[in-house]
């Protein structure tokens, strides 16, 4: 089984609540080998967001509540929230709005992902009922981890496809391995673990203006940023999935898009959705997210 993270629970959600109903009202337009393994993200001016910047007005603890009926209860996915933050400190560990989002998505079915050991000390002692998963933006220094702590890491970009490295692998240790499958990032940008610092930052300030968070990137728009994301040697194409990583035994994939609801409507299309079927599934998709 092919099991796909998808991004952005929050901003993807019309895109979501289409794609449940599609699932059960026209499953032939999907692969029967693959599933949404869990859905990722986090709620507006939460401090122990990381990977990106959510600076937009909090939300309530009814918005909250309604987000995780529907995917646990309605869709039966899983919300993995993206506390990666890597700059919090213990006081901060304490913040009544962040708690609340844990308190609220605390029910034995959702996930954490966890980059700062200071917060994830502090979650796994208040909130020991999430699964733990280990972020890309800790492995810096190492491939991957296997600590038997985090049920899912994710693997260091650059190591996608080197087979040479991947071959070595244990087998016992592969299904708990996640890939980043399209992310736009250049394969060699020398800035990547310093801006995920630099989102961190903005992210506490609340500070969309912060200093050194633009990135070429954000200059590629729609099909040029796409194709672009597909010239770079970390790019795992769904066609790359069936052919190398499962029969080797690797099975869990992350894509990205997080605030960009282009990007999720066009990872949904490309990695879950049928050739035959992609162009009514993505009309559908739009539809819902420009309100019907």
């Amino acid at each position: 089984m092919i099991n796909l993270n998808m991004p952005d629970f929050d901003a993807g959600y019309p895109a979501y609540c289409t794609l449940n109903e599609l699932l059960h009202t026209h499953p032939e337009a999907f692969y029967e080998n693959t599933k949404v393994a869990a859905i990722f993200g986090c709620f507006n001016a939460a401090i122990w967001n990381g990977g990106g910047m959510l600076i937009s007005g909090s939300v309530g603890r009814d918005f909250v509540r309604d987000r995780v009926n529907f995917y646990n209860n309605v869709m039966h996915v899983p919300m993995r929230l993206t506390f990666t933050n890597p700059l919090i400190t213990e006081h901060q560990c304490y913040d009544t709005y962040c708690n609340m989002i844990a308190e609220e998505c605390h029910n034995g079915l959702n996930e954490i992902l966890t980059s700062s050991p200071v917060l994830e000390d502090y979650l796994r002692k208040n909130y020991p009922n999430y699964k733990f998963c280990r972020s890309i933006i800790a492995t810096k220094d190492e491939p991957y981890n296997t600590d038997p702590k985090y049920d899912l890491v994710v693997m260091r970009r650059r190591m996608n496809n080197n087979w040479e490295y991947l071959d070595t692998i244990p087998m016992e240790h592969r299904g708990k391995i996640e890939f980043l499958c399209c992310d736009p990032c250049p394969d060699d940008c020398p800035r990547i673990y310093t801006h995920y610092r630099d989102f961190a930052r903005a992210q506490i300030e609340l500070n969309p203006d912060g200093p050194n968070v633009q990135c070429s990137m954000h200059q590629i728009k729609g099909d040029f940023q796409a194709k672009y994301t597909r010239s770079l040697e970390t790019y795992i194409s769904r066609d790359l999935i069936e052919k190398e990583y499962l029969p080797r035994g690797f099975t869990q994939f992350k894509l990205s898009g997080r605030t960009n609801i282009g990007a999720i409507i066009f990872n949904i299309i490309n990695y879950y959705v049928k050739p035959d079927y992609r162009e009514d599934v993505t009309i559908q998709l739009y539809h819902a997210y420009m309100g019907g």
